[in-house]
């Protein structure tokens, strides 16, 4: 670990002040991904960094109009929309193993794809896209597949992307718009009942559950739930797959449900004594023993609390607390207490599960994630300059040692 740190550090103090930080991401193995932008004689350029590897890649292709990077999930591959005007992008693939730079793979040049659906597969072969008619591009809009592999890309539906456009965790179906699922080995459709609102797939790839009216049911037509008006606002399954956690509206209030995949039973999930019934959103813990939960309280601001699904037993955690993340191996909480302050920044804590204590805060934090290795997160350095500085931290998973990467990124406040 110390010679990562050294070798970061190295490569790190160079380029400090040239960079402007554009992406943090986590690969499927757990390595620290970042993307950075850089401007050589007004022309604007990219480098990728791996920290794991200790492996910076400077793309010295020029990226016009660079509008963010897309990392595959298995961390080798970055999707790069570019374009001259911002009515005509185009996708371009830079392979982090061969570090080769591909632009336009297949055709659709009767379009412009749209940076809002930019959608790696999980299997990190494939990127969905939403494909739009320009003035520059004055063809049919319609989501579109690119694969990588194949170097092919091509039309799949008409209309737009929807939430309800979902790659199976498998990376080989896709739920198209809620109305259909797309085998992309067969090439085989699956038309589904009409009116889903709402979708998500088994850990398995086996089935998508989707919501129809009041409806929770299988993609086969089986029925899980019935009778509840389902809020959008936290619906998914247990990562075993056993369970379908849900935030129910009734009477006013936003319960927690959670149903058994295998024998449909319904539990109401409120804590106990603690009553808690005014659900915002949840989490679930990797190992599927906890969910997090944020929920309203009387006051109007947000506690956290977790809930364990089997036996309905919860923990308050904290006040004014949002966005929980889970580390890898369930044991520690990270979340985001807010200050109300506008002198300082938000401040990330870490909670141990097993001993319900606070383990570590980090003061002014933007943004985080868990991985392998401990960690990850930004912090906003505040003072009276146009510059604010962003320093890039990774705290050992154990909570050992701090800082064991530290770097600043320095981001003009446009505020």
């Amino acid at each position: 670990m110390a010679r990562l740190v050294a070798q970061a550090a190295g490569i790190l103090t160079a380029i400090i002040l040239l960079l402007l930080v554009i992406s943090l991401h986590l690969s499927t193995n757990g390595q620290i991904l970042t993307a950075f932008v850089y401007t050589d004689s007004g022309t604007r350029y990219f480098v990728l960094l791996d920290t794991r590897r200790n492996l910076p890649y400077w793309i010295h292709q020029p990226i016009e109009a660079l509008r963010g990077v897309y990392f595959s999930p298995n961390g080798r591959r970055a999707l790069i929309p570019y374009g001259e005007t911002s009515q005509l992008m185009r996708l371009a693939i830079f392979d982090l193993t061969t570090q080769r730079l591909i632009r336009n793979i297949g055709e659709y040049d009767t379009c412009s794809p749209s940076y809002d659906a930019l959608v790696w597969s999980p299997n990190s072969r494939y990127v969905l896209f939403d494909c739009k008619p320009t003035a520059a591009a004055p063809g049919s809009s319609g989501l579109h597949i690119m694969d990588y592999e194949a170097q092919r890309t091509w039309k799949v539906a008409s209309g737009q992307f929807s939430g309800l456009s979902l790659w199976s965790p498998n990376g080989e179906s896709l739920l198209i718009n809620g109305s259909e699922i797309l085998n992309l080995s067969s090439d085989i459709r699956q038309h589904l009942p009409p009116g889903a609102w709402l979708a998500r797939w088994l850990p398995d790839s086996s089935h998508a559950i989707l919501v129809i009216d009041d409806d929770i049911l299988f993609d086969d037509g089986t029925i899980i739930s019935a009778d509840l008006s389902v809020a959008p606002t936290f619906f998914e399954v247990s990562p075993d797959g056993h369970y379908l956690a849900f935030v129910a509206q009734e009477k006013g209030l936003q319960r927690l449900y959670v149903v058994n995949l295998t024998t449909f039973e319904r539990t109401l999930l409120d804590g106990g004594d603690l009553k808690i019934d005014a659900v915002q959103r949840g989490v679930w813990s990797p190992d599927a023993k906890w969910i997090a939960v944020e929920a309203l309280n009387e006051w109007g601001s947000r506690d956290l609390y977790l809930i364990a699904p089997d036996t309905n037993r919860a923990y308050w955690v904290a006040e004014d607390a949002i966005l929980p993340i889970w580390s890898p191996d369930s044991t520690h909480l990270a979340y985001l207490a807010l200050n109300r302050s506008s002198i300082t920044g938000d401040q990330l804590v870490v909670w141990d599960v097993a001993s319900q204590a606070v383990k570590l805060t980090i003061d002014d934090a933007e943004q985080a994630a868990w991985s392998i290795d401990g960690l990850v997160h930004i912090r906003r350095v505040f003072g009276h300059s146009s510059y604010v500085p962003r320093q890039l931290y990774l705290d050992e998973h154990r909570m050992l040692n701090r800082n064991i990467i530290s770097f600043a990124i320095w981001e003009h406040n446009h505020d």
